[in-house]
């Protein structure tokens, strides 16, 4: 392993997209600056355009177009050894003392920090250091081997090597894929892919390709670069098929297959022993539906095909009757709801009735109440008349039925005096 200065300064670049000179390159060319990025596509608080970086002296400047500086002096402990950027978002730094450092500069964090001595063995060096639009960076080494860093298990993964050179997938042609640039500049420092072919066996050859494709597929997951794990997935999955690897695509449909009861796609609900839908955004069993061509290639095949088929047919009719079944409930759950709302909106008018209804029930108990008052008058009328007659002498009568005897007696005096009067004069 080098010494903590093993970072050489040969290799520290001088990146300059536009040589056009401004008033940043007359300040930048008065401050003592040990590396000088000109990133073009959106500045850091600059309005977009440019963004220059500069280290000195174990120190890091960050400046806008205008030569507005955007933070303070950055203090890294070490002279800087590699300055790199990309989109003027993400500005990776390898100081000699072996540390390299991630800012996320629109957001003004630091994404990482890390040491790349364990990679400087047997006499290499920083060769050039990448970083992914997604902030992960690369570094190459001057043996080509190119390196990422895992945050999750916080170590370097090889993404690029020479240890696959009989492989049947090992070119030096250019492609617009990252891994095969990364693998096309590895085999250029090889002796002739066609030469190492040639010299090894069919065994050797056929070993080298399966560990290569597999290989390929870790690191576009470790990168995460859904475009290329999908290419490679089907790459690997074409050649286990031609080659009748039943037994690594078994475990490959398991795999993308998982639980038969967990879901196709995300919820709330954890994921089921630990297995999750998707890979990189993409759904694993949608995947699988996408491979199943592929494995039909090969006859002998052809057994496993039909089992993967039926499973996911299974899975999609299940998932199919419990979205029928939510969504029934929903619906009921909606009207339910509804018809709470409307009974709530319609609860004022029946507050109105129920107010009339007492109304009339207050109503209906005064006039039972008169009529039970009236229907007691008449008995207790007599009796108050009684009194009032007894006080009276008899002089007045309170009933008609009192008033007919009195007449009749009196019409009996007056005939009985007329006939008195009439018999002395006979």
């Amino acid at each position: 392993m080098r010494s903590s200065s093993s970072v050489k300064r040969a290799n520290m670049p001088l990146a300059v997209v536009n040589a056009v000179p401004s008033p940043s390159l007359i300040l930048f060319y008065l401050l003592p600056v040990v590396v000088v990025v000109w990133c073009s596509g959106g500045g850091g608080g600059g309005g977009g355009g440019e963004v220059w970086c500069g280290g000195g002296g174990g120190g890091l400047y960050i400046y806008s177009p205008a030569g507005r500086r955007l933070y303070p002096r950055i203090e890294l402990g070490s002279s800087i050894a590699y300055l790199e950027s990309d989109a003027c978002r993400y500005l990776v730094a390898v100081a000699q003392d072996c540390a390299i450092h991630v800012w996320d500069v629109l957001k003004g964090k630091k994404l990482l920090k890390a040491s790349v001595a364990a990679l400087l063995v047997d006499d290499v060096n920083v060769h050039r250091v990448q970083v992914l639009p997604s902030g992960q960076p690369i570094v190459t080494l001057t043996n080509q081997h190119s390196f990422t860093w895992s945050t999750d298990m916080s170590v370097w993964m090889e993404i690029a090597g020479a240890s696959f050179p009989q492989s049947s997938f090992h070119t030096k042609m250019a492609s617009d894929k990252l891994l095969t640039q990364l693998q096309s500049s590895v085999a250029q420092e090889q002796e002739s892919v066609g030469m190492a072919l040639l010299k090894a066996d069919t065994i050797s050859r056929h070993i080298e390709t399966i560990a290569h494709l597999e290989t390929q597929v870790a690191a576009a997951y470790a990168l995460g670069l859904q475009s290329e794990y999908r290419y490679w997935m089907h790459t690997y999955c074409r050649y286990l098929a031609v080659e009748a690897h039943i037994a690594k695509l078994e475990e490959l449909a398991r795999t993308l297959i998982g639980p038969p009861t967990a879901p196709s796609l995300p919820n709330d609900d954890e994921d089921e022993a630990g297995w999750s839908p998707l890979v990189l955004g993409l759904a694993k069993r949608v995947l699988l539906e996408e491979l199943l061509p592929l494995m039909s290639l090969n006859r002998s095949c052809q057994r496993l095909v039909a089992q993967v088929k039926e499973t996911l047919a299974e899975i999609k009719q299940r998932e199919t009757e419990e979205a029928k079944k939510r969504e029934a409930e929903e619906a009921e759950a909606d009207a339910d709801a509804d018809a709470d709302d409307g009974e709530a909106d319609a609860e004022p008018e029946p507050d109105a009735d129920v107010d009339v209804d007492a109304d009339a029930d207050a109503d209906a108990d005064a006039d039972a109440e008169a009529m039970d008052a009236g229907a007691d008058a008449p008995a207790a009328e007599p009796e108050a008349m009684d009194a009032e007659a007894d006080d009276a002498g008899g002089d007045a009568s309170p009933s008609v039925d009192n008033d007919t005897p009195q007449n009749g007696q009196e019409e009996e005096e007056e005939e009985e005096r007329n006939s008195s009067s009439e018999g002395p004069s006979d």
